[in-house]
């Protein structure tokens, strides 16, 4: 069982997101991760946003079960 390392933001619960280093070539993305903010996904929709570096946040763990996905139908974006 692996843990998931979560935080908890104006009562929301998030997952940080780290870019990979292809991503860097991204202006916005290397502004953002220089100015010491935070990309994360908002775990009750998926939305994907950045949190400032300086928000006071508490950071939690969630225990994931690794288990067969669920087969659903594919639509392509």
């Amino acid at each position: 069982m692996s843990k998931l390392k979560t935080f908890y933001y104006k009562d929301e619960l998030y997952v940080r997101l780290v870019p990979s280093k292809m991503l860097f070539r991204s202006t916005m993305i290397h502004e953002v991760v220089n100015r010491g903010d935070v990309f994360a996904m908002r775990v009750s929709d998926q939305h994907f946003t950045v949190i400032p570096g300086t928000a006071q946040v508490d950071h939690t763990e969630h225990r994931m079960s690794l288990v067969a996905p669920v087969q659903t139908e594919l639509h392509h974006v």
